[in-house]
């Protein structure tokens, strides 16, 4: 993602299951390690749980999000060294060992966010305006496999664990939000943690086999795609030409937790670039859900698209962008921005030259020009220029407090369009299902010349509903892809979203400047776009037509007529225009889960 805040159109209570469950799954992953200053803080045990047996003790070193302890082989024999044995998201508290010793129960409260904790986010009011997420779990640490699980979680705060004399059972306290304070007594789960528990149920088992295809990438040729795929246990890549099979190219069989997103193809497909690890949080922690020894981290991965070949790790990063020649591969660092040259060897090897930074700091998103000789950097409020062939930098002039965002460039290269707006909106009046979006300033698109350093606003919505500005999702699925709010078209207009009649519609206005043109008259809204490969027309995915689903469509920028491509039982989103006129995009209905499909002309 690039910085973008979505809003879900819903009744607060309209929230699904699904997206409920991936809260929860969410909730209880992230386990790591601590630095080496919390490490040497630990030595020291304040206050440290003694094992039934007196050879074993833990505790939770102040102000440190993990669990150290010590062994001995006899009771009055010595301590072991400390070590750290794991760190979770959260805090931890009453610690209970088992009758044997052999797993540790304890508290583990996420807290209580509020819109006020959470700095006072007002694109979280109107879904829950006093509570976010208030919960805690009963979690269960296995001492000899060094596996987390928890028991019975859910949106409840549990507290005081006790173990029962035998081993079998644990009671707790569940503080469910408008109940009465319950005691609950649950059996453990197994050794192999949560997946041991899901796959006890057949039912939900079989459903998370499913296989699931995301939305594709395609080579800048179009003669390419590739695609992340989830099947049962195991996490993949798939590279297909678009005149031949999918071939799979990146297999982690058993899945720790690690996703796989930001893929993408050199100019040509045949090498292939993604990140591995997912996002991190406010704290830096890559979600570690298997409570691995090493602590995870977001890697980026290189490697040939040919069959056979194995990528290899190149090191921290996300967001790998090729150059438009091939030669050179752009990625974000914890550092800053960086590029090396790609180098091939005779054997069809690829590896990367050394790094050189081209930026420190964040780069919120960035594109190459057509020609690869400058990048459009979003850095935080604004929008910076880099000349790659003289090392020159420019940062597009804007006033304080105002930002610049979503740059795209036309196709000679020498101007960049970009969405232009107040900082924040700052006359929201409610979001989602309670009221409009709008903003005292409206938002406007502007062009800014980089032969003659100049900057022309070319458009500005109108006062009231549409006046704030409202995004594309182009990332439907959640991994990463970086799909672009405005399109240059061939014939120099730029295409953009705007809601000024209460939908999320396409417009087009010149980008000399004039007045906005509707491209998807009728009820519903665009999700997401792309620019075909000729520049000549536009393919969104909808339900304009048919409000239940989402269909795909084209629109002919020059005879502004909107045709349908997928109508039917079916759903399809992820439109990604192939070489030839073709698409690629991904379906499902209710019997057969997502899958990439390819169309010709």
């Amino acid at each position: 993602m690039t910085g973008w805040n979505y809003r879900i159109k819903c009744h607060p209570t309209a929230v699904s299951a699904v997206t409920a469950l991936s809260i929860l799954v969410g909730a209880i992953g992230g386990l790591g390690l601590v630095s080496r200053a919390a490490a040497m803080e630990a030595v020291e045990a304040p206050s440290a749980t003694l094992s039934p047996d007196q050879l074993r003790e833990v505790w939770v070193p102040a102000g440190c999000h993990c669990l150290w302890g010590r062994t001995r082989k006899t009771v009055s024999g010595p301590w072991s060294a400390p070590e750290q044995m794991l760190q979770i998201r959260g805090q931890i508290g009453h610690l209970a060992f088992s009758p044997d010793g052999t797993r540790l129960a304890f508290e583990n409260p996420r807290g209580d966010r509020t819109v006020e904790a959470a700095g006072g986010d007002p694109a979280l009011e109107g879904f829950s305006p006093a509570r976010v997420y208030s919960w805690g779990f009963i979690a269960v640490f296995d001492l000899a496999h060094r596996r987390l699980s928890y028991v019975d979680p859910t949106f409840a705060t549990d507290s005081d664990p006790a173990w029962a004399p035998d081993g079998t059972t644990i009671s707790f306290t569940r503080h469910a939000e408008g109940a009465p304070a319950t005691r609950l007594s649950r059996a453990p789960p197994a050794a192999e943690g949560l997946q041991a528990s899901v796959s006890a149920h057949a039912d939900l088992a079989s459903m998370l086999a499913a296989p699931i295809a995301f939305q594709p990438t395609v080579s800048r040729d179009g003669r390419v795609i590739a695609f992340v795929a989830r099947e049962a246990t195991r996490r993949t890549i798939y590279v297909q030409p678009v005149d031949g099979p999918a071939r799979l190219r990146v297999d982690y069989a058993d899945d720790d937790g690690q996703e796989l997103s930001a893929v993408t193809l050199s100019p040509r497909g045949d090498l292939l670039a993604y990140v591995r690890g997912g996002r991190p949080n406010k704290s830096g922690d890559i979600p570690n859900p298997r409570s691995e020894p090493v602590k995870p981290k977001r890697q980026l991965w290189l490697g040939s698209a040919a069959p056979g070949a194995l990528p290899q790790p190149v090191g921290e990063g996300d967001a790998p962008q090729f150059s438009p020649d091939g030669a050179s591969l752009v990625w974000s660092t914890p550092a800053g921005l960086v590029t090396a040259l790609v180098l091939r060897s005779a054997d069809g090897g690829v590896h990367l030259g050394p790094a050189g930074l081209l930026i420190s700091g964040s780069a919120d998103a960035y594109r190459f020009s057509p020609d690869g000789r400058r990048l459009a950097i979003q850095r935080g409020d604004g929008v910076l220029v880099y000349d790659l062939a003289n090392d020159s930098r420019w940062l597009i002039p804007r006033a304080s407090g105002e930002i610049d965002e979503a740059p795209v460039w036309s196709a000679d290269g020498r101007r960049l369009a970009m969405v232009h707006r107040t900082a924040p909106h700052d006359s929201v009046d409610q979001l989602g299902f309670h009221g409009p979006y709008v903003a005292s300033r409206p938002w406007s698109l502007e062009v800014a010349d980089l032969d003659t350093r100049n900057v022309t606003q070319i458009w500005q919505a109108t006062a009231g509903r549409g006046s704030a500005f409202f995004p594309l999702d182009q990332d439907p699925t959640d991994i990463d892809h970086a799909g672009d709010q405005l399109l240059w078209t061939a014939d120099d207009r730029i295409v953009f979203p705007w809601e000024t009649d209460g939908w999320l519609h396409l417009y087009a206005v010149s980008a000399a400047g004039g007045t906005a043109t509707l491209l998807t008259p009728g009820e519903g809204e665009v999700e997401s776009a792309a620019l075909t490969l000729d520049g000549k027309g536009v393919v969104v995915a909808t339900n304009i037509g048919d409000p239940g689903r989402r269909h795909l469509a084209r629109i002919d920028l020059s005879a502004k007529v909107v045709t349908a491509i997928t109508p039917g039982e079916a759903n399809q989103w992820g439109p990604t225009p192939v070489t030839g006129g073709g698409l690629a995009y991904v379906e499902a209905n209710w019997a057969t889960p997502p899958q990439v499909r390819i169309r010709d002309a």
